[in-house]
């Protein structure tokens, strides 16, 4: 299971900047811009919530079944 922190480790691989996890008991919330995204995100489990801005249509696809976008959400 990915945890918080491993998710950091591995996007601050391929970036320029060190991004790192607060350390507050409180949740965390982080903004990334869409050009540091990756389209394809591997399925796995997490101990915590991915949550995407999808701009326009389309499919997304999310371990074994599909989600049509049929407008932005």
């Amino acid at each position: 299971m990915e945890t918080i922190h491993d998710f950091y480790r591995r996007f601050s691989l391929t970036r320029d900047s060190d991004y790192s996890v607060p350390s507050t008991s409180f949740g965390h919330f982080n903004v990334f811009q869409r050009d540091a995204c990756s389209f394809l995100t591997p399925y796995s489990r997490r101990d915590y919530y991915k949550i995407s801005l999808v701009l326009g249509t389309g499919e997304l696809h999310y371990a074994n079944r599909w989600i049509r976008v049929d407008r932005p959400a």
